[in-house]
């Protein structure tokens, strides 16, 4: 679920074009012409996500329920959201969420 007063950013697949426009703009990278970053416009950082939240289902977990599948990608988006932090500052940023 986004927001739709966010800045959409996807590549150019034909249906973003009308879920682009329920948000406040929606800018497209052309994967297919080679372009990944125009500026500020880039798919780059969800695919990273993507990439981890995988990373941990099928190396970590092995197997997930879909019951509990918000759970995995909450804790993924922790973890994405506070990367740049080490270990103890995460830790710290939970237990005052807590």
């Amino acid at each position: 679920m986004v927001d739709t007063s966010a800045h959409l950013m996807t590549d150019e697949r034909r249906g973003y074009v009308v879920v682009g426009r329920e948000f406040a703009s929606h800018q497209t990278v052309k994967h297919e012409a080679g372009e990944y970053v125009r500026g500020d416009v880039t798919t780059n950082r969800i695919e990273g996500f993507w990439a981890g939240l995988k990373r941990q289902l099928n190396g970590t977990h092995h197997s997930v329920s879909k019951k509990h599948l918000h759970r995995y990608v909450s804790e993924v988006e922790y973890k994405y959201n506070t990367r740049q932090g080490n270990d103890g500052e995460r830790t710290r940023l939970a237990i005052k969420a807590g």
